[in-house]
């Protein structure tokens, strides 16, 4: 994750130094064109950083880019932090006008010698900015300047067919939710919204439901519908839900000729739908759509399964009752690690093992975190063992992308920058933990 947070910690960091460059202190001690220098160069470094969020950066050079910046925008920090102290300094000599006179001529923080070296201390770093952009010129262009067609999606779309190699601690879980649905009450359409982080096995656990035999012959049309950005028009999510019941591509136009058709499709006929990654959390998109579904069919015992990774939309499609799904205990990371990097016929060392019940401790419960890592370690020697033991996830190889990108949507969707700049401030102190 050092990639996420990295990036979002140092753009936290430049918004702060454009706002203290944006203020009026420049014109006090004569260094305005100084630090309308430092602003610009500031923020033509956002725009390289707004690009590097949005995509996930792997390349070693962009990496050392990222740290590079890093480096510059502290030095930047604590010289704007001097130039804040010599001003509140100078404000309570002013109260002393005794101090002020011994003071203004023979003390350090004299304002001329100040100036001069504050004018050279700014003029430094913006030609370490200026190098800095010139280098990020090589692979990442500025979003002020950036194609939208650009941007690299980051999750790929779910189904309902795809067979999940290992399931582990879930079991329990999905008994609850299939009698739930064998059980109904006297609503035509419930909703169980099963909310959680990325990477617990939110949709691995919908499609466990999905796909258990009790469901497939308790309900006459089971529909998945990988929804995550597509819910702003619920014309087109119907159009997708009679995509997904017919095999076909809708030929229909608009609303009313669309309702209609799944009207037909859905008569007297009990439904399981399932919407997998909703983010949508605006209520009256979601009353809009519940509202038309339950005109579509009036058979009591139809059930909406919603997958999110927003509290808040679990709770306005339901407000009284989310299944949230907790995390795998470490002895259940571990299993699912041994069987990914190991074959079934395979000796594992007490050793190793050792070593695999540590690594599997720092999954924190993600079945998705232990699924990449275990198949990231097969067929590896001790060393590399050793390497993602002693550094985590971020020595290990490309399998590893799939966490980062759901870790990264999940970070791009918090509903605030606010939040994602509290995110980002709490990141800097694990670094300097390390």
């Amino acid at each position: 994750m050092a990639e996420i947070v990295i990036d979002s910690a140092v753009q936290v960091l430049v918004e702060k130094l454009i706002a203290i460059a944006s203020e009026e202190i420049g014109l006090i001690w004569g260094v305005k064109k100084e630090l309308a220098s430092l602003k610009d160069s500031f923020e033509m470094i956002q725009a390289f950083l707004n690009d590097a969020s949005n995509r996930q950066v792997e390349e070693e050079a962009a990496k050392l880019w990222l740290k590079d910046l890093e480096n510059i925008a502290y030095e930047a920090d604590n010289l704007l932090d001097e130039f804040n102290y010599e001003i509140i300094r100078r404000q309570v000599e002013i109260k002393n006008q005794m101090k002020r006179k011994v003071c203004f001529f023979f003390c350090f923080s004299n304002p001329l010698l100040f100036r001069s070296k504050l004018a050279h201390k700014i003029k430094n770093v913006n030609m370490k900015l200026k190098r800095a952009t010139d280098v990020a010129d090589g692979f990442l262009i500025p979003t002020t300047v950036a194609n939208s067609t650009t941007s690299v999606p980051l999750v790929t779309e779910t189904d309902s067919v795809t067979v999940d190699p290992i399931v582990i601690g879930r079991e329990k879980d999905v008994s609850m939710i299939v009698d739930m649905l064998l059980n109904p009450n006297d609503e035509v359409v419930s909703v169980v919204p099963i909310p959680g982080m990325g990477g617990l096995g939110k949709t691995t656990f919908a499609r466990l439901i999905f796909n258990d035999q009790r469901t497939v012959k308790h309900f006459h049309k089971r529909i998945w519908v990988c929804v995550s950005q597509n819910f702003d028009s619920t014309t087109n999510l119907f159009k997708r839900i009679l995509e997904s019941i017919t095999n076909n591509v809708v030929q229909v136009e608009g609303r009313e000729a669309t309702l209609q058709k799944l009207k037909e499709e859905l008569k007297d006929k009990r439904f399981l739908l399932v919407l997998d990654d909703l983010w949508n959390d605006k209520q009256e998109y979601w009353e809009n759509f519940r509202s038309s579904l339950v005109g579509i069919n009036s058979v009591n015992g139809n059930f909406i399964i919603v997958t999110t990774r927003s509290n808040d939309v679990a709770s306005i499609v339901n407000p009284r009752y989310q299944h949230s799904l907790g995390i795998l205990s470490d002895d259940d990371c571990w299993d699912i690690i041994k069987m990914r990097a190991f074959s079934n016929e395979e000796e594992v060392s007490e050793h190793l093992e050792n070593m695999g019940r540590e690594i599997a401790r720092k999954c924190g419960g993600l079945p998705l975190a232990a699924n990449m890592i275990g198949a990231t370690l097969r067929r590896k020697d001790i060393r590399d063992w050793t390497s993602v033991l002693q550094s985590g996830f971020s020595d290990s190889n490309g399998d590893t992308i799939g966490v980062l990108q759901v870790l990264k949507l999940s970070f791009h969707r918090l509903p605030s920058p606010l939040l994602k700049k509290c995110f980002a401030y709490c990141s800097i102190f694990l670094r300097m933990r390390k």
